[in-house]
Order: C-alpha cells, then structure tokens, then sequence
C-alpha cells in the first residue's frame, strides 16, 4: 500500500489510532476525526522524541489512508447524514496489528517503547474485538493474533536488529581508523592521491562506492581537501559519527537485555 512519507514514517502510530478509534466506537462507528486525535494522543506521550510534524497530518491526508483502507476490504465506511462514519472489519484489525508489528522503523527507543507498550495492554481488547466481528472465531486465528502480540519474539526480533547494527557500525570504526592510518602511511611513502584513493577504494570500499567510486569521489573535489578526506576525515568519522552511534546502540541492548 502507497502511502504519502508521513505516513510512511509514523504507520505505527496511524495504524494504532485506528484500532482505537474503532475500540472507542464500537457501537456508533469512528469518525475521522476521531482518529486524527488518537493520532496526536499517542504521538504527545512521545513528542519530545518525534518530528513536530507529526502533528499537522491533514484531515485530506488521514481520509486517503481511510479511503485506502476500505478499497483493501480492511474497512466498512457507512454514510449518515452525508457524514462518514467507519469500522475496522476482522481482516483489517490483524491487518493493522501486522503492519505496527512490521515497522521498519523499531530501531528508535519511543517506536519500540510504544509498540512494546501497545501489544503489552491491549491483546485482551483486540482480540475481544477480533472475536466480536464475526460468527465464528476459529483456533488458527487466535493463534495469528497471540502470535502478532507476543511480546518476547518482539524482544528477540529487536535484539537481533540492534546487534546487526552494532555489527556493521563495529566494522565502520574499525575501517573508518585503519583506513585513514593506510591513507597517512601511504602519503608519507610519497604516493600520490589519486593512487592514495585507489588503494583505499580496494581495500575499504565506501557504502556508496558502486554508485561513485571513491577514487572519482576524491578526484572531484579539491586535492587538499581529498587528502584531508583521506587521512582526517576518514577518523573523524569513526570518532565523531559512528563511534557514538555504537556506544548508543549498544546501550539499547544492554537495557533490553534486562527487560
């Protein structure tokens, strides 16, 4: 499903005001407008952590979303006095649990809090609605829904990102230092630039190397500061960028650890 990049960053939080505008209006139907607020409710627990733009979601932006939502099958729209009221049908409530449960946006501590929290309070709710819209509730689907609000796979899955992570920026420290170390050695034996970049290139190429390799890169810019880039930059980088970046992941893990 397309969806404008607003909505593309805070889905979790989109997806999870609908289900509770639908929990809060069971009986009459939710309304647009209810679900613009639960949007701004959950996003104001955490709004020291989030872009303020996540609070000037449009009523035309919100209404696509809906109106997506009903071509999916995942949502009735009902017509009231020319006013439109919704409701979530079972397929589109295990359909928005899935999507808060398929984020790719965990890494940042108030998403994975705020999913944690989600699927921590409200199984019995959900499931209760899940139950409620339809005849018959059969042993597969409550095994789906346990599934999509089991907390420790949630735990575990996070784990795993955090330690790739860590991981890769583990690898970035130590190339960003040995890189630049190879650049200086290389400069003191008399090698040129562009002969400076093509061994680095080779033996630590950059994440976007494929695109511009490092040698066209450094060849681009002004020789003294390609040299610069080479030697300085390239520790700079594993100091000031990576190295406090590792340090922050690895203090996330740690505190899942012992949760």
């Amino acid at each position: 499903m397309r969806t404008d990049s607003l909505f593309d960053r805070y889905e979790l939080y989109v997806s999870g005001a609908i289900v509770a505008a639908h929990a809060s209006n069971v009986d009459k139907g939710f309304r647009q407008r209810d679900v613009r607020f639960m949007i701004e409710l959950f996003t104001n627990w955490i709004e020291s952590s989030l872009d303020s733009d996540v609070l000037k979601l449009s009523n035309t932006q919100i209404l696509r979303y809906l109106d997506k939502l009903v071509e999916e099958g995942f949502v009735r729209k009902v017509l009231k006095d020319a006013k439109p009221s919704y409701r979530l049908t079972r397929p589109g409530l295990i359909e928005l649990v899935a999507r808060m449960r398929g984020s790719n946006t965990l890494l940042r501590p108030e998403n994975f809090s705020f999913l944690h929290y989600f699927l921590s309070s409200y199984q019995e709710l959900v499931t209760g609605l899940v139950e409620a819209e339809g005849s018959k509730f059969p042993i597969a689907l409550k095994i789906e829904i346990k599934s999509l609000f089991d907390t420790r796979d949630l735990i575990g899955e996070q784990r795993k990102r955090l330690e790739q992570e860590i991981f890769k920026l583990r690898v970035r420290v130590d190339e960003g230092k040995k890189s630049a170390q190879l650049a200086s050695d290389l400069f003191r034996k008399g090698q040129d630039l562009e002969q400076v970049a093509e061994i680095i290139e080779e033996k630590y190429p950059y994440g976007l190397n494929s695109q511009k390799p490092l040698k066209e890169l450094i060849g681009s810019i002004p020789a003294s500061l390609g040299r610069w880039e080479l030697e300085i930059g390239g520790e700079n980088r594993a100091l000031y960028l990576w190295q406090p970046m590792l340090r922050y992941y690895e203090r996330l893990l740690e505190n899942l650890q012992k949760s």
